[in-house]
Parts: structure tokens; C-alpha cells; sequence
């Protein structure tokens, strides 16, 4: 009885680690340039949502750097966006989508996230709307 219960206890805290373990972000360099659509301040709360969604959704990942450049976000927001329902397409050309760059490691432990294991990352895409008081992730990858 005593071996049972010592062996679910064991097992308890191995599960409760694995949900605990986090990405880490204590390290991230920045590279925030300039806008013509945005405030420092916003775009800063763009990247401290990536940076929360990145520690919470990553484990076993190490972020490394955050970027924004204004003319490779547009680009891209436009081409992911060219073709959508016509409201989106709008949303988009008034200036509330934008691309925050980052770039990461993983380690050897990540097959659940679908990622390669131990690779470092670069320009990984984070496209974020801006909902009139902050901002929510649309989607992430390449």
C-alpha cells in the first residue's frame, strides 16, 4: 500500500513539473523600429503578447529575440490577408494587423508543439490584431 502511494505521488509531481515548465524568455533582445502606424507604446504591447504567449505555449523553447520592421510586416500582412472575406482584407489595409518577428531555440524535448527538436528558429511570424484596447494573436509560423 505504502509502494502504491509513493509511486502516485511520484508520478503526481512528474505531471505536475511537465505542466508547469515554461518557455523562457528571460534573455529576449529587441528590435523594435519605426512606425508610421503605431506608437511605441502599442507596438510594445504587441510584443509583451508574444512574449506572455511565447512563455505560456513553448516549453522546452528559449526566445532570443522579438523584432519589428514596419515595410516587412506590411508585405507580409497584406499577402496573408489578399483574398480573405472583404472585412478582413479592410481590417488589414486600416492598419490594426501587424507581424512581430521572433527568433528561438528548442530543445531536445518539443515533439508536442510541432517543432523540430534542438533547431533555432528565425523570423517565425506572430500575426496579431489590434482590438481597440490590445492586441489578440491570429496565428504563428512561417
Amino acid at each position: 500500500m505504502k509502494r502504491a502511494f509513493s509511486l502516485c505521488c511520484v508520478i503526481l509531481i512528474a505531471v505536475m513539473v511537465a505542466r508547469c515548465r515554461r518557455g523562457n524568455v528571460q534573455n529576449v533582445e529587441y528590435s523594435i523600429g519605426t512606425s508610421k502606424k503605431y506608437t511605441q507604446k502599442q507596438l510594445q504591447s504587441a510584443v509583451s503578447t508574444v512574449k506572455s504567449t511565447f512563455e505560456r505555449d513553448f516549453p522546452g523553447c528559449t526566445l532570443n529575440r522579438l523584432s519589428y520592421i514596419e515595410s516587412d510586416s506590411d508585405r507580409i500582412t497584406q499577402a496573408r490577408t489578399s483574398g480573405c472575406l472583404p472585412e478582413v482584407e479592410q481590417s488589414a489595409k486600416n492598419g490594426s494587423r501587424v507581424i512581430i518577428f521572433s527568433d528561438f531555440d528548442t530543445d531536445a524535448d518539443v515533439g508536442s508543439l510541432g517543432l523540430n527538436s534542438s533547431c533555432q528558429y528565425t523570423s517565425y511570424q506572430w500575426l496579431l490584431a489590434f482590438n481597440g484596447s490590445g492586441w489578440d494573436i491570429l496565428s504563428r509560423g512561417y
